[in-house]
């Protein structure tokens, strides 16, 4: 194989420079020329009269001389277009087959991307060597061989250059400081493979360490210490030497130095589950810059970390959270604020989402009851096939692809640390204990507690932290300069969505005629005879008849029972599709109730019944383990001697009750209380005679629900002057 082609005229350069199309350098030879004379060229050692007759006794100049563009597009064509032999064995990842010095084979060419940090820096240095080296043989005009005897007396007698000194010391790659110095044949090796590859600076580079094998003992040893329950290393060689008392076993210093030797995933397998390991390995950032606005949602739930008055009955409970964030502008479109995570709530977020902002492409959650259930996902009911969104779920345990949404959630929890009854992990243990005695404590004298913020306060604060979030700049929108300070920042999410919009984008909304449609509840049910049966109510429509039989789908408002929406179903490419509007069918009445109950009144039946059969479950637990107890303690005591029977008792004469004389009221006595208004208007007017069962009556019964208050202030009753009567009385 020639070797690379070290000198050029000033044709020969003019003549690459154009057939490489090197920028910022002549095309023709008197341009080359005039280069030359300005940079001092022919002053340089590594400039010389180009001898015989086809040089003419022109100059010629190295390389090196060139600019490194120059000098790099030189060697890709030396490797790109060299002979058959340069362009199979001389490439960056390809093997050298060409045999050195004693019939060795050359060693591969490693991809300088590939490269560690320590491999780069003793490539650099033998580079900085070898060219030195080169340069004062052409200066000095004697062989490459003599050049570096001379190069290596001057290190060892102390006359070299404090770079080259370091640059010798980086290049040899010994740690030890004992360790033999650099020696002619190795940089001749050096300088044969830098020419051999066509000056390629990767064949400078050092062979990467190959690090130690993990000992054979080590698997034997993991059988103690990958346990999930995380024993120190001193711990498991413990628990193995007791296993093996006569066994010769490793040190813990030998162990320490295997267990560095490993990454730590290697380390972790076992003491941590997949989910945890999980945390640890790498990941793929998804890109959003060529969505647009709605092309997908992201939505989750989350357990507000801060205890809430519950809206009916006012004692403390924790609401569950569902958001919707749009992909691309990280805006929030959609929220609400349920009991629990329930397709309800996902919905009412959802609708919300799409009446504001609009109808995205996917909506992508994780595998929740909440998201993936028929009301959501039916192919014929399920409201996203009603909006035509196709639904997109995260793998389970997988919350890396939900980062856009997880990473909100933190917003939630910023805002539960600004309310006193915050019970978050980071929160004082003594602090959180004090407030729960305090809202407990309110609870049990007033049935209302001033600590616990309310319902109306809670959703008041969500929304303007919503609205914050969404006008405030976030990091992973695109950077803009502020008109008004005149300062770089980035977008907000508002201002993303409505570049979007000013760019020409418009969103799907849904109007109010079809968000009314959409808030209804579709099932499908058999008519017969013109009735369908939803929640044990009978519903008729004359229209229905011809249907007898048959599924059709019927829509229904959770909070009114008066009337359902029938509805036919047609089959599309075989496919069952919504079909057209068969009527309206009423409540009927005839065989259940005489007023329908709905579908919220339903489920609040059903889930009093199951509290209290829970209840029930619970206390017979709790008297059979009393009954144990009772028999346990009797049947350790020896019975007693009955010694004589029972005396009978003797009758009883039962006198006639007395007759009630006349008697003037007393002004003082308590009156007949027609009811509950009555009876808490006479209590405000007369707080110094309510009695300790006054006050049980006033937390028990008259602010014991939300409903009882709601009445009673409707009809004039001051409920702080029954919480203060309350009060004061508890404190006396």
């Amino acid at each position: 194989m020639s070797a690379f082609q070290q000198y050029y005229t000033d044709a020969e350069i003019a003549e690459a420079v154009a057939r490489l199309v090197i920028a910022d350098m002549p095309t023709t030879r008197f341009g080359i020329k005039k280069l030359a004379l300005r940079e001092g060229w022919r002053q340089s050692a590594l400039a010389r009269i180009r001898a015989g007759r086809e040089g003419g006794g022109g100059w010629e100049y190295h390389f090196s001389l060139l600019p490194l563009h120059a000098q790099e597009a030189l060697q890709a064509e030396f490797l790109r277009l060299g002979q058959k032999e340069a362009s199979e064995n001389m490439t960056a990842l390809s093997v050298l087959t060409q045999a050195g010095a004693g019939g060795k084979e050359i060693a591969p060419l490693q991809n300088t991307a590939d490269l560690t940090a320590r491999q780069r820096e003793v490539m650099e240095a033998r580079l900085v060597l070898v060219r030195e080296i080169e340069r004062q043989a052409v200066w000095q005009d004697i062989a490459v061989s003599v050049m570096i005897e001379q190069f290596l007396a001057g290190l060892s007698a102390g006359t070299a250059t404090e770079q080259m000194v370091r640059m010798a010391a980086k290049a040899n790659d010994k740690s030890r400081e004992d360790s033999a110095p650099l020696s002619a044949r190795t940089v001749m090796r050096w300088i044969k493979r830098y020419r051999q590859s066509g000056c390629a600076i990767a064949a400078l580079a050092p062979a990467k360490r190959q690090a130690g094998g993990v000992p054979h003992w080590i698997r034997a040893f993991y059988r103690f210490y990958g346990l999930p329950s995380k024993p120190s290393m001193q711990q498991a060689l413990d628990m193995w030497r007791q296993e093996q008392p006569r066994a010769k076993l490793p040190s813990i210093g030998q162990i320490r130095t295997a267990m560095g030797k490993m990454t730590m995933l290697e380390r972790n397998k076992g003491r941590m589950g997949p989910r945890e390991l999980k945390k640890m390995q790498s990941y793929i950032s998804r890109d959003t810059s060529d969505m647009m606005p709605a092309e997908m949602y992201q939505a989750d739930g989350k357990t507000f970390n801060a205890e809430i008055a519950h809206p009916a009955h006012g004692r403390p409970f924790r609401p569950e959270l569902t958001t919707i964030i749009d992909a691309k502008t990280r805006r929030v479109v959609g929220w609400s604020a349920a009991l629990d995570e329930s397709a309800n709530a996902v919905a009412d977020a959802l609708l919300m989402a799409v009446s504001k902002a609009g109808i995205p492409a996917i909506f992508y959650t994780d595998n929740g009851p909440g998201y993936k259930n028929a009301a959501m996902e039916d192919s014929l009911t399920g409201l996203l096939e009603r909006l035509s969104i196709t639904p997109m779920h995260a793998l389970p345990y997988n919350s890396q692809a939900k980062g856009l949404i997880e990473r909100f959630n933190r917003h939630w929890t910023n805002l539960a640390r600004t309310m006193p009854t915050y019970l978050g992990g980071d929160m004082d243990k003594e602090a959180a204990q004090a407030v729960h005695k305090v809202t407990r404590k309110e609870l049990a004298e007033t049935g209302i507690s001033a600590t616990l913020p309310s319902w109306a306060a809670f959703m008041e604060a969500c929304a303007d932290m919503i609205a914050d979030y969404n006008a405030r700049p976030h990091r992973s929108l695109d950077a803009i300069i502020d008109p008004e300070t005149g300062k770089k920042r980035h977008l907000s999410p508002n201002e993303a969505w409505r570049l979007a919009e000013a760019q020409g984008w418009t969103a799907d909304i849904v109007d109010a005629a079809e968000l009314a449609e959409l808030r209804l509840i579709w099932e499908i049910r058999r008519t017969r005879r013109g009735v369908v049966e939803l929640f044990d109510n009978q519903y008729f429509c004359g229209d229905l008849e011809s249907y007898h039989g048959e599924e059709v789908i019927i829509a229904y408002d959770p909070t009114n029972a008066d009337s359902v929406i029938c509805r036919a179903i047609t089959m599309i490419d075989g496919e069952r599709r919504p079909g057209a509007l068969i009527g309206k069918a009423a409540f009927a009445g005839h065989k259940t109730r005489m007023v329908p109950m709905t579908a919220a009144e339903k489920a609040a039946e059903k889930r009093h019944k199951g509290r209290r059969a829970r209840v029930g479950r619970k206390a017979d637990v709790i008297d059979a383990e009393l009954r144990t107890m009772v028999i346990a303690a009797h049947t350790t005591r020896p019975l007693p001697q009955i010694v004589s029977p029972v005396p009978a008792l003797e009758a009883v004469k039962v006198l006639p009750a007395p007759r009630a004389e006349n008697v003037a009221a007393d002004p003082n006595a308590r009156p007949n209380f027609k009811g509950d208004i009555d009876y808490a208007l006479w209590l405000i007017a007369n707080p110094e005679r309510a009695t300790a069962q006054d006050r049980a009556n006033i937390r028990e019964d008259l602010l014991a629900t939300h409903a009882m208050k709601d009445w009673l202030s409707s009809n004039g009753v001051n409920l702080q002057a029954l919480v203060e009567i309350a009060r004061a009385s508890a404190a006396a």
